[in-house]
C-alpha cells in the first residue's frame, strides 16, 4: 500500500503557481518539464488543485460551438455572484495610523507566443486562454466558489436544448477535472466505501464518465479503458477496465478512484489526481480491499 500524506503546514504563497501557469497547464501549452513540475505541486495543493479543477470545466466549456447569446437573466446571475465575491473579499477597516496600501498595478500582458496561429483558430484560442487567466485570478484572488460558477454555465447549457447537445465535439476521453466533492475516502473506511460504491454503480460506460472508447482498443475484458496517464499509474491493471470509477477526495485533496480486479478475493483501489497532463498519474493512495 502506497501512501501519501500531505505536508503538515501549508506552503508560501510566493511557491504556488500564477494564474497564467495553470491556465497555461489547461491548455497543455507547457513544456513537459514545467507541466510535471506542476502536477508535483498540485498532488500536495488542494486549492491549486481546485482551481485547476474550475479551469478545466471552463475549457471544455468554451471549447464547444456557440450556440448563442447569454441569457439575460444568466449574465445577472453571474453579476450578482462576483459582486459578491469582491464585497465578501474587501479587506476590515485598517487600525488608527495603518497606512493605506498602495494599489497594485494591473498586471501586463504577457508576450505574444510566435508559434500561435494567427488565424479565426488561434485568435479564438487566445480569447479562451485570456478568460481562463481571468477565471484563475478570480479563483485564486477573491475566493470564488467555482461550483457555483460552474452550476450558472450548466444551466444555461441546459437551457439550449438538444440542438446545443448536438453541436458538441465528440468525447477526447480525457477525465474532466471538478472540485472535491463526492465521497471523502481514508485508508481506514476505503473497504466500506468501495463496497457501497459498487453496489450504488450502474453497469456500462455510461455510469463512468471518465472512460471513453476513444482512448483507443477495449481493455481485455471488453469495457473502455482510463487515459493513457492514468493507465501508466495503476500497474499490472493497465490493459484492464476499472469495475467503477468515482470522484471524491482524499486528505482535503480531489481524486478519482479506479476500482480494479485483484484476485477472486480482493479489489486493488487506486486514489490518482484527476485531469493529468503528463504520465504517470500522481497516486495518492493505492490499497486492497476484500471483494466482499
Amino acid at each position: 500500500m502506497t501512501k501519501h500524506t500531505p505536508g503538515a503546514t501549508e506552503p508560501a504563497a510566493a511557491s504556488h503557481p500564477s494564474a497564467e501557469q495553470l491556465a497555461d497547464l489547461a491548455e497543455q501549452l507547457l513544456p513537459a518539464a514545467e507541466a510535471a513540475e506542476l502536477d508535483t505541486h498540485l498532488a500536495g495543493c488542494a486549492e491549486c488543485a481546485d482551481t485547476l479543477a474550475a479551469l478545466d470545466e471552463l475549457r471544455l466549456l468554451l471549447g464547444q460551438d456557440w450556440v448563442g447569446p447569454m441569457p439575460p437573466e444568466v449574465a445577472l446571475r453571474i453579476d450578482a455572484a462576483l459582486a459578491l465575491a469582491a464585497t465578501e473579499a474587501l479587506p476590515g477597516p485598517g487600525a488608527p495610523g495603518t497606512p493605506a496600501t498602495a494599489p497594485r498595478p494591473a498586471p501586463a500582458a504577457p508576450p505574444a507566443r510566435r508559434d500561435r496561429a494567427t488565424g479565426p483558430a488561434g485568435r479564438s484560442r487566445a480569447r479562451r486562454r485570456g478568460l481562463l487567466v481571468f477565471a484563475a485570478t478570480a479563483v485564486a484572488g477573491l475566493g470564488l466558489v467555482s461550483s457555483a460558477m460552474l452550476g450558472l454555465f450548466a444551466g444555461h447549457d441546459q437551457a439550449t436544448g438538444s440542438s446545443a447537445s448536438a453541436a458538441r465535439p465528440a468525447d477526447t476521453g480525457a477525465p474532466a477535472l471538478r472540485p472535491a466533492t463526492g465521497t471523502q475516502f481514508s485508508a481506514e473506511d476505503l473497504p466500506a466505501q468501495i463496497h457501497q460504491l459498487l453496489a450504488g454503480s450502474s453497469p456500462g460506460p455510461g455510469a463512468q464518465p471518465h472512460l471513453s472508447t476513444a482512448q483507443g482498443p477495449d481493455s481485455a475484458t471488453g469495457g473502455p479503458l482510463p487515459p493513457f496517464c492514468v493507465r501508466e499509474s495503476v500497474g499490472e491493471h493497465q490493459d484492464e477496465s476499472p469495475l467503477t470509477v468515482a470522484h471524491g477526495s482524499y486528505a482535503g485533496a480531489p481524486v478519482d478512484a479506479y476500482v480494479y480486479r485483484s484476485a477472486a478475493d480482493r479489489l486493488d483501489v487506486f486514489l490518482v489526481t484527476p485531469g493529468c497532463t503528463t504520465s504517470p498519474a500522481p497516486v495518492l493512495l493505492r490499497q486492497q480491499v476484500p471483494a466482499s
